[in-house]
């Protein structure tokens, strides 16, 4: 087997043989083997299971012939969600609030602490934190410090740069991430009524290599597409009390769909982002005060219905500023002003 860590997570993961070795936290995060074991033998959670990882069981590290300070140290075998995927492509979200407010050994000030913590990051205004996405494209790549701050509008780039990381239609990725969420929120609004998952993670994977046939008539669509949306992490997942500060699990998955509701209609022209397939550009957003009104230069495009920045190719020896002053000067009119910074930038769609 090997040894891998998956996205931004912590634990160090043996993969071998169609599945995964986690080890099992003890104490207050030892939850997840009586959660999974409970997943098992429930029928009224029936539901709930096809959102899972498969469970296997239990194992010792010296049974897994593992070189353990540990020997008898513990390990949940689950079902590895990218089996049969040449090329697993991986985004790592925490859901909704942290495990906070489940333990019991903090006092309600240290507790209101950790609750703004939620709020200072983009769990406040998403509902959910980017922990880690792994593609082959590094520039879609994002680690959980990258991800922790999240606003709405770089969540959304992320979500693009991630679903546009293969050959498959980004469109078709997006769209089957959108059906697999749907699903999701059925079941929280319906059947969830006697759980809360804290400090829970949903790990959404599909096979970045793209397909390998097309379907009925040559046509590609996200029923096509190789991927899978999988509720993971059970150590906080406790009955709902009613004093209890609710886990904002389900908020988390009405942002996640909305966001995943413009990637795949606002941006359903693209076919594969690469932006290493680009030709490098160069703009310029040009500023004057008039009084008290801070005005931008914008140029027409072909369509007057349509406003744009100034902006173009880099010119072979061009430097990216000399280029946005060049095209501000073609395009506008405009000459002179100062230059106050150059930032780098990704333009998606129109």
């Amino acid at each position: 087997g090997e040894l891998d860590t998956l996205c931004g997570g912590e634990d160090e993961i043996l993969k071998r043989d169609g599945l995964i070795f986690k080890p099992l936290q003890s104490g207050v995060r030892g939850g997840e083997r009586e959660f999974y074991e409970t997943l098992l033998q429930d029928p009224s959670r029936d539901s709930l299971r096809s959102f899972c990882p498969g469970f296997h069981g239990v194992m010792r590290a010296d049974e897994l012939g593992l070189d353990h300070t540990t020997p008898d140290a513990l390990f949940l075998a689950l079902e590895d969600v990218t089996t049969g995927m040449t090329e697993p492509a991986l985004a790592d979200l925490k859901m909704g609030a942290t495990k906070a407010w489940v333990l019991k050994d903090l006092s309600p000030d240290a507790r209101r602490k950790k609750g703004q913590q939620d709020l200072d990051r983009s769990q406040g205004a998403l509902g959910w934190m980017i922990v880690g996405i792994s593609t082959r494209d590094a520039d879609a790549k994002m680690t959980a410090e990258q991800g922790k701050y999240c606003t709405d509008s770089e969540a959304l780039l992320a979500l693009v740069h991630y679903v546009a990381c293969s050959p498959w239609p980004a469109k078709d990725v997006a769209a089957c991430f959108l059906r697999q969420v749907e699903k999701l929120i059925a079941w929280f609004a319906l059947e969830s009524r006697d759980l809360e998952f804290y400090n829970s993670s949903l790990l959404m994977v599909f096979d970045a290599a793209g397909p390998g046939s097309v379907g009925p008539g040559g046509k590609i669509g996200p029923d096509a597409v190789n991927a899978r949306m999988c509720m993971i992490d059970f150590a906080h997942v406790v009955p709902v009390e009613s004093d209890q500060q609710g886990s904002r699990y389900l908020d988390g998955l009405l942002s996640l769909r909305r966001l995943f509701q413009r990637v795949a209609t606002e941006f359903s022209s693209i076919e594969c982002f690469k932006p290493y397939d680009c030709e490098p550009r160069a703009g310029a957003v040009a500023v004057r005060w008039v009084g008290e009104v801070l005005c931008l230069l914008l140029a027409s495009a072909t369509s007057r219905d349509h406003w744009i920045f100034p902006k173009g190719k880099i010119e072979p020896g061009e430097s990216p500023a000399a280029c946005a002053l060049r095209e501000m000067l073609e395009e506008a009119g405009v000459s002179g002003g100062e230059l106050v910074a150059v930032l780098p930038a990704r333009v998606v769609g129109k």
